[in-house]
This record gives structure tokens, C-alpha cells and sequence, in this order.
């Protein structure tokens, strides 16, 4: 992977949230039926939140390379907490699709991640 500006990024970011999509979308409607997951909800949240904390890692590290420690360490406590809440909502208010919700959304959480550490790994090596 190449180190990427935050254009392209966001653009890969997007291509890939459109194939899990597509996938998910085909797996849950054909394979495995299960009407009630909101991928519609799932997707969205995950590509904005992988995107604002690229952005915000990017420029932390060009401003005060000694602040990114700090500024990871923040985001990713923030976005599992927040992370946790909604799957936490989510399955109070939904029970029958709780398990498909809570283990589709943590295999995208993973998804989301791997692509985002990768990307600024690469960032750093340039």
C-alpha cells in the first residue's frame, strides 16, 4: 500500500464500504436471509468515523509526531465506546436480530480497522 492523501483515501474508503455492501447486502438477502440487519446504519457510521480519524491522525502526526500516541490512543477508546453503545442500543431494541447485528458489525468494525492501520502505517513509512 502507498501512501495515500486523504482524497484518496476517503475514495478507497468508499469503493471498499460499496463492495462490503454489495456482499453483505446479497449474503443477507439470499445466503443467509436476515431482513432486520441495517446495513443501511452499519456502513455509513463505520466509513465516516474510519475517515475522520484518518484525517485526524494524518494531521496530528504532521503537526506534533509526539501527539499521535495520544491522539490513537483517544480515537480508538472513543470509537469503541461509541462502537459499543450502539451495538448495545441496537440489541436492546431488536433482540431477534441481535447476534447478526452485533457479529456482522464487529467483522466490518475489523474490516474498517485493518484498512485504516495499513493506511497510516504507510503514511509513516514515507
Amino acid at each position: 500500500m502507498k501512501n495515500w492523501d486523504t482524497k484518496q483515501f476517503i475514495g478507497y474508503l468508499f469503493l471498499l464500504s460499496i463492495a462490503l455492501y454489495g456482499v453483505l447486502f446479497f449474503i443477507f438477502t439470499k445466503v443467509m436471509p436476515a431482513p432486520g440487519v441495517p446495513l443501511y446504519y452499519m456502513i455509513p457510521i463505520l466509513f465516516v468515523f474510519t475517515a475522520l480519524a484518518y484525517i485526524i491522525l494524518v494531521r496530528t502526526k504532521d503537526k506534533n509526531p509526539r501527539q499521535f500516541v495520544y491522539s490513537y490512543m483517544l480515537i480508538s477508546m472513543g470509537r469503541l465506546l461509541m462502537y459499543g453503545g450502539f451495538v448495545f442500543i441496537y440489541a436492546l431494541s431488536h433482540r431477534e436480530n441481535a447476534r447478526e447485528f452485533a457479529v456482522t458489525f464487529f467483522l466490518l468494525y475489523l474490516v474498517y480497522t485493518i484498512f485504516e492501520i495499513k493506511a497510516v502505517l504507510s503514511y509513516f513509512k514515507s
